[in-house]
């Protein structure tokens, strides 16, 4: 069928048998966007949301649908081959969408016998959410209620950051289709986080307006703060954190953790009281709690503190602790500083 301003046809008429009244189809990358209103034998009618001029072998994709298209043509098989045949060192994939577009390109290599590394191309927005929100679902059990709620969060979270309105709202009524949950509520939600980015410091703000705190000792005061909110993380940082690089921070670390595990459980108030004598960790403590971190949090964020406190160089820790000897008074303290020294050189480890 020749296209014109009222009607055009497709590469792959089976793709239509996926749509039903209601889905919204994106034109072009996202730049026009369409609605199904109606379902025909041969066809769909769309009301145009947003216009303009499409082209010839332009892409077409319906978010949240599978469509029946196959990803690689005859012609792609063709050229796939020839490849392997021809000493090919990479293959690049246009338009991935699902991670069985690249299986099915491995498959055919395989087939072949050859060893051709696949770059994959993500080229719409689309993709790149839908990718990431398959990552947040990993290892939750979206039959709990909170994992639900996490995964809800954590999604909305990455659209607050989204000048997409297009994206924006087909993610939301993904969102609430999948989960029975409100449009509107979602929407609300998602203008609660917007505030809250304009309101609070992230966590490289926060970093980069603390001059006169290296950047390893910020990522250890935001993982104390987080300590005292969950225990899960207290946990975490005792397993994978063997150094904190600022002093203060390495003695409130393990003043917590003894605390934990004496008391079977931990809050800041109970905890200030605890260490009420010692002004200077009082003083930090409180700091550290008034730093106005976000309550919500996702795995990646811990971990990107943990890496950034464990990547401390090795000259950096000596330094600090070569410092705190010579300030030190008491013997059993400084023989305690000289042994992490020996240990961060390497002296007397087996």
């Amino acid at each position: 069928v020749l296209g014109n301003e009222e009607r055009f046809s497709v590469n792959h008429p089976q793709a239509i048998d996926s749509l039903k009244v209601g889905d919204t189809v994106l034109l072009e990358n996202g730049l026009m966007k369409i609605e199904v209103i109606s379902k025909e034998d041969d066809g769909v009618t769309c009301k145009v949301i947003n216009g303009g001029v499409l082209g010839n072998r332009k892409s077409l994709s319906v978010p949240g649908v599978h469509l029946d298209i196959p990803f690689i043509s005859k012609e792609d098989d063709e050229d796939i081959r020839y490849a392997c045949n021809h000493e090919g060192d990479f293959l690049a994939l246009s338009f991935v969408s699902t991670k069985e577009d690249v299986l099915e390109a491995k498959k055919i290599i395989e087939e072949e016998n050859a060893n051709i590394k696949i770059i994959s191309k993500i080229d719409n927005t689309i993709s790149v959410v839908e990718y990431r929100m398959n990552r947040y679902k990993k290892d939750k059990n979206l039959k709990d209620i909170k994992d639900i709620s996490e995964y809800i969060d954590l999604t909305i979270k990455e659209l607050s950051n989204s000048k997409d309105n297009i994206l924006v709202e087909l993610t939301l009524k993904k969102l609430s289709k999948e989960f029975d949950i409100e449009y509107v509520t979602l929407k609300e939600k998602l203008e609660t986080f917007k505030k809250e980015e304009k309101n609070v410091p992230n966590k490289i703000e926060h970093i980069n307006n603390k001059k006169r705190r290296d950047k390893y000792s910020n990522a250890g005061r935001c993982l104390l703060y987080y300590m005292i909110k969950d225990e899960k993380i207290l946990t975490l940082v005792e397993e994978k954190v063997p150094y904190f690089n600022e002093q203060e921070v390495r003695i409130l670390s393990n003043e917590i953790i003894y605390y934990y595990h004496k008391y079977g459980t931990i809050n800041e108030a109970d905890f200030i009281s605890y260490i009420s004598t010692k002004d200077e960790l009082n003083k930090v403590f409180k700091e550290i709690i008034n730093m106005n971190l976000k309550d919500s949090y996702s795995k990646e964020e811990i971990n990107d503190y943990i890496n950034l406190v464990n990547s401390c160089p090795k000259k950096m820790k000596i330094e600090s602790l070569n410092k705190m000897l010579k300030e030190e008074t008491d013997p059993l303290k400084q023989a305690n500083i000289l042994s992490d020294i020996m240990k961060l050189k390497g002296v007397g480890n087996d």
